[in-house]
């Protein structure tokens, strides 16, 4: 009985190194993926910045070049463009304004001033900047941990994002939203300047100081 208890004490042990080492060797590339996941989301969108142009509370898209499709993916393109067809149509209903500037606004919200530590959603053709104080942050973490883990709805999530967004977050599974949670729980952590949550129609996001 003691010999067993022996073995089974020393297997565990084994298969804990084990998936330590397996942690240890998987977690870079994972980041590493991501970190280019993003830099071609940021390219992504400068490129389609070229055709899509503003004009009397209306997005115009121009021609994209089928080797920006070949480029970028065609599914990654129709999420943005999708994404802009929204917008459009909630500007016809009178939920938002688009600006010959490319600036949105919901209809309700006056307010342009961003500093540091502040609430506030800024609306692009391309997403939502989400900026959040040092509280806000730890609140959307808990809240995207949540989702994550099946104890609450992804309507949740859609809040803070509002107007237009909670078809793209429906399609969105649960690794999707724990790793949010831990992206935005670390880029808050340190500072209390709060964060900016950079969202795009496709999904691919960043996060930053404010």
């Amino acid at each position: 009985m003691v010999t067993y208890c022996k073995r089974k004490t020393k297997s565990s042990l084994i298969v804990l190194c084990v998936v330590l080492i397996l942690t240890m060797i998987i977690q870079p590339k994972q980041s590493f993926a991501n970190e280019n996941e993003v830099n071609q989301t940021s390219e992504m969108i400068n490129t389609l910045e070229k055709y899509i142009n503003a004009e009397d509370n209306q997005f115009e898209i121009s021609k994209i070049p089928i080797n920006v499709y070949n480029e970028f993916g065609k599914e990654n393109i129709d999420y943005i463009l999708n994404g802009v067809a929204d917008l459009n149509s909630l500007a016809q209903n009178g939920e938002i304004i688009i600006t010959d500037n490319e600036t949105i606004y919901e209809t309700d919200d006056t307010s342009f001033d961003v500093q540091g530590g502040v609430n506030k959603r800024i609306n692009t053709w391309w997403g939502r900047k989400l900026y959040m104080s040092t509280a806000s942050a730890k609140t959307f973490v808990r809240d995207s941990t949540r989702v994550a883990n099946g104890s609450t709805g992804i309507a949740v999530i859609a809040g803070y994002f509002s107007v237009g967004m909670g078809a793209a977050l429906f399609g969105l599974n649960a690794a999707y939203y724990y790793n949010l949670a831990n992206d935005v729980g670390y880029r808050n952590s340190g500072h209390s300047r709060g964060i900016i949550l950079n969202w795009t129609w496709a999904g691919p996001y960043w996060t930053e100081k404010q």
